[in-house]
């Protein structure tokens, strides 16, 4: 079995206007969220394989807070192109590219994106997968280039105003 979760970069900061999309920081909510949404993610989740992150400086943010909430080493973070701003295929695509070693791989992305992968599952639909918020998956697969929408299924959602 094959699980796998994207979570959506935490709260971030517009303080800048002038930092290009690519370059904006998490906001002080985010710096809050995302290290309590590791840990709560750590309580559902014991162990992660893989941790992959959109270049975006919140995604990569809120990765190293999950990272170092499983006590990973940062340098553990994959930065994936495809997390930025891409859509449902690419983050499957993302799924599908992973070693067969690896059991539980976690994602940070953006929405609106992130919403729609979440929606392409059809259990739950969702207006918005808030900032910081979780979607765990769980696939029958038994290899990642065999995980789809028909075999994989929305097994939890974890959102910071209702689970923290």
């Amino acid at each position: 079995m094959k699980q796998f979760i994207l979570i959506r970069h935490a709260k971030s900061s517009w303080k800048f206007p002038e930092l290009k999309d690519i370059e904006r920081p998490l906001n002080s909510r985010g710096k809050k969220d995302a290290p309590l949404m590791g840990a709560l993610l750590k309580s559902v989740v014991p162990s992660i394989d893989m941790f992959y992150s959109s270049p975006g400086k919140r995604a990569h943010e809120t990765a190293k807070a999950f990272v170092r909430a499983y006590d990973n080493q940062i340098s553990d973070i994959s930065i994936e192109s495809d997390l930025y701003f891409g859509d449902e295929s690419d983050i499957m695509d993302v799924i599908h590219n992973n070693v067969e070693d690896t059991n539980v791989i976690a994602m940070f992305s953006h929405n609106p994106t992130s919403t729609y992968f979440v929606n392409s599952f059809g259990e739950e639909v969702l207006d918005n997968l808030p900032t910081c918020g979780v979607a765990i998956f769980s696939s029958k697969a038994k290899t990642w280039d065999q995980v789809d929408y028909g075999n994989s299924k929305l097994i939890k959602l974890l959102r910071p105003k209702f689970d923290l």
